[in-house]
């Protein structure tokens, strides 16, 4: 777990050091992990997550194209460990298309997910 998180934690890093020279590419790098993912290929990983990950990096360029990323993460993966990583988007979005996610993600998720929704309204209101 410490491990996948570190990598996790990396690479979003260094995307965003590169934004947004790599934003195609890291939209597409999306992309094909969604794909990836509808594929039902054995993964061994949380690749729901990382592709999350990007996305929540995406949103510091273009957050109408983060959230579409994220809607479409959450329609082939809505693990609860995924939808904790989606909900950032709610919280760094801002524009209305990331409420709107966050909505969606509240009917899908959790008590747990729902709380994380909850507090990422409650933070963009205080901003």
């Amino acid at each position: 777990m410490t491990s996948d998180w570190y990598f996790e934690d990396k690479l979003g890093f260094a995307i965003s050091h590169a934004l947004p020279e790599v934003l195609d590419d890291a939209t597409q790098a999306v992309e094909d992990g969604i794909r990836r993912i509808q594929s039902s290929v054995r993964i061994g990983f949380n690749l729901g997550g990382q592709l999350a990950d990007i996305a929540d990096v995406i949103i510091e360029a273009d957050v109408v194209r983060a959230c579409r990323l994220g809607y479409e993460i959450l329609d082939v993966d809505s693990s609860p460990a995924t939808l904790l990583v989606l909900a950032a988007l709610v919280f760094r979005g801002k524009l209305p298309v990331s409420l709107e996610l966050g909505a969606r993600l509240q009917t899908v998720g959790n008590d747990r997910i729902r709380r994380r929704v909850d507090e990422a309204f409650r933070q963009r209101e205080e901003r």
